[in-house]
């Protein structure tokens, strides 16, 4: 797994929650989360689904499975969390989780 930064900032949080705020295509993904949340599976699953569903389906829920992971195992980052950064990113997964829980 190659993983080449994280929203461990303030700054990066905000701008991933800013872009997981409306829905998400694979093509927007792929150019504007290489900054915020680089790992190379999140990357291969958005291919995967661009491939399978096109570029208007919305991947904001891949987004969240990998960002729940990483914090899930946030010990494991290379550098610290920052903790309002933290929180920020806390806060993007209950928002996402939110969209995709049956009713």
């Amino acid at each position: 797994m190659g993983v080449w930064t994280l929203p461990q900032t303030v700054k990066q949080a905000k701008e991933l929650q800013k872009l997981v705020a409306k829905p998400l295509s694979p093509k927007v993904a792929e150019e504007k989360l290489y900054n915020l949340l680089g790992d190379d599976d999140l990357f291969d699953l958005i291919s995967s689904e661009k491939e399978k569903f096109g570029n208007d389906c919305d991947v904001r829920i891949l987004v969240e499975s990998s960002l729940r992971e990483f914090l899930n195992n946030k010990e494991n980052a290379t550098k610290p969390w920052d903790k309002e950064a933290l929180k920020i990113c806390q806060n993007i997964c209950e928002s996402l989780e939110e969209l995709y829980i049956p009713y």
